[in-house]
């Protein structure tokens, strides 16, 4: 985890205007295709922002990568959801529990990979 923190502490200052305008398009971009994402999967838009901003989070904590973005996918989303369509009615508690737990084990894959390279 602190092998995470070397680019904070090589961070020019003179990027941070670039940086700032790059976040603000990207974000421009990446929370409306979030929203309809999360509609694809049977979510409520709403949780499109919530996982775009848990995934920039996590990739933020982790260690930043500028050629890594961490958001829901809209081909995987359709397909997530019919395949947990056949546990669970979409919309439901049983649903959205199905999906927190599949996003945790998927969290901590990614966590395992992480931390073995």
């Amino acid at each position: 985890m602190l092998k995470a923190l070397g680019p904070v502490k090589r961070y020019l200052i003179d990027a941070l205007p670039a940086d700032l305008a790059a976040g603000v398009a990207i974000t421009a971009v990446a929370l409306p295709s979030q929203m309809a994402t999360a509609q694809l999967a049977g979510f409520p838009p709403a949780i499109g922002l919530i996982a775009f901003g848990a995934a920039m989070t996590g990739v933020t904590a982790i260690g930043a990568n500028r050629f890594v973005v961490a958001c829901a996918d809209s081909t995987i989303a359709p397909i997530f959801a019919s395949g947990l369509a056949a546990f669970a009615i979409t919309g439901t508690p049983g649903y959205f529990a199905l999906t927190s737990a599949f996003a945790l084990m998927v969290g901590a894959f990614c966590l395992a990979v992480v931390s073995s390279g």
